[in-house]
């Protein structure tokens, strides 16, 4: 099907328009607009979608501040529990340990 057809098709595509509840979440969290991408560009495929970038992201983030920032707040500040706060800290004073016995 040419994109001239496609495009007058699927031009007034809606939510409710969406053929599952994946295409709805995409739809509702990205845009009806790019939903209709992926689904016309990679129909049929089984996506994964990590949330590792997330999560490197947050440890960057407390070990950068977690000697000026309380853990509490860094919790909220980085909507994960206080437990994985302490954990991470933890991580961090072994690595810094490390550090001290075996220097770069």
């Amino acid at each position: 099907m040419s994109k001239g057809i496609l495009k007058e098709v699927i031009g007034d595509v809606k939510l409710e328009d969406m053929p599952n509840g994946d295409m709805k979440m995409v739809a509702e969290y990205c845009g009806v607009d790019t939903a209709v991408q992926l689904m016309s560009q990679m129909g049929g495929l089984t996506i994964y979608i990590p949330t590792g970038i997330y999560k490197a992201k947050v440890e960057q983030y407390v070990r950068r501040n977690w000697r000026k920032i309380e853990t509490k707040r860094l919790a909220l500040a980085c909507n994960v529990s206080e437990k994985y706060v302490y954990n991470l800290i933890r991580r961090a004073k072994e690595d810094e340990a490390q550090l001290k016995i075996f220097p770069k």
